[in-house]
């Protein structure tokens, strides 16, 4: 009985040190124009009890870092620029799809780069835990 409940309490703290949650990694930073990129962090590590958080920014590195949102595992928020490079339009696409992957893609903002590097805002990653 006792090598029974040892093997139980081994067991728990094993799979308890495999848990990271706080963590703050870059997972990806695109170049969306010259001076103007989409940086991805990922802020929650869930191990083997849950899948990842993922906080997505755009940047121009110098005047400003915009928090635009999180995600987790079968979600992504990416970003496109206008043609003119004066606007950023941000969107949330979500996996639907139980048997196949199939995605649900929605537009979540739009900004004007002008005003952003106005406003001279700089949110720091990992801060919005």
């Amino acid at each position: 009985m006792n090598n029974k409940l040892l093997i139980i309490i081994c067991n728990l703290v094993l799979l308890s040190s495999c848990s990271q949650n706080d963590c703050c990694d870059v997972v990806s930073v695109l170049k969306l124009s010259d001076s103007l990129y989409d940086e991805t962090y990922r802020t929650y590590c869930g191990g083997v009890y849950g899948g990842d958080v993922c906080r997505t920014y755009i940047t121009d590195s110098i005047s400003f870092r915009k928090y635009i949102g999180k995600y987790g595992d079968h979600d992504m928020i990416f970003c496109k620029m206008s043609m003119d490079s004066s606007r950023v339009y941000v969107f949330f696409k979500k996996d639907i799809g139980i048997i196949e992957h199939r995605y649900d893609t929605t537009l979540l903002y739009t900004y004007d780069i002008n005003l952003l590097k106005q406003e001279a805002l700089f949110d720091e990653p990992c801060k919005h835990k």
